[in-house]
C-alpha cells in the first residue's frame, strides 16, 4: 500500500491550499491549536510552500492531546475527515495526509495514553502507519524502532 508521490507537484501549492482552507473551514478549534504550535515551532505564519509543515503541527496538537489524556471523542470527526479525504482526495491531498499526518502522528506517545486514538483511527490510515512502521505505535515501546 506504499502511496508513490512521484506524481505528486510539490511546487504546486494550489492543491494543497484548497486542502488547507477547507480544513481551516472545517475544523476552526484545531485550526487555531495547529496555527499556535505552527508559530512556536518556525517562528513565523504558514506560507502556502509550508502547508505540509502546518500539517505536520496538527499531529503535534494531536499528539499532545493523547500525552494529555483528552478524550479520542473529540477527534473522531477529524480522523474521519482524513480518511475520506485520503480515499477521495488528490495525490498531493494524499501525500500530505501519508507523510505529515500519519507519519508524525502518536510520535513519543506513551502506549496507555495512544491505545484509546489507535483503536478510533480509521482503518486505511492504520495500514498507512503500519506500511511505514512496520507496527503499530504501542509496539514501539515493547520492541523499540
Amino acid at each position: 500500500m506504499n502511496l508513490d508521490i512521484s506524481s505528486c507537484d510539490f511546487s504546486s501549492h494550489e492543491m494543497l491550499n484548497d486542502f488547507f482552507l477547507e480544513f481551516r473551514k472545517y475544523f476552526p478549534d484545531m485550526t487555531l491549536q495547529a496555527d499556535l504550535a505552527y508559530i512556536k515551532r518556525w517562528n513565523e505564519t504558514v506560507e502556502a510552500e509550508f502547508i505540509f509543515s502546518w500539517f505536520e503541527c496538527v499531529s503535534d496538537v494531536l499528539n499532545n492531546d493523547m500525552m494529555q489524556g483528552i478524550s479520542v471523542d473529540n477527534h473522531f470527526n477529524l480522523f474521519e475527515y482524513f480518511s475520506g479525504k485520503y480515499e477521495l482526495g488528490t495525490a498531493d491531498e494524499r501525500a500530505c495526509i501519508d507523510t505529515a499526518i500519519v507519519e508524525n502522528l502518536f510520535w513519543e506517545v506513551q502506549p496507555d495514553k495512544s491505545a484509546s486514538y489507535w483503536s478510533l483511527f480509521p482503518s486505511n490510515l492504520q495500514a498507512l502507519y503500519i506500511d511505514f512502521f512496520e507496527k503499530t505505535p504501542m509496539e514501539y515501546f515493547v520492541k523499540g524502532f
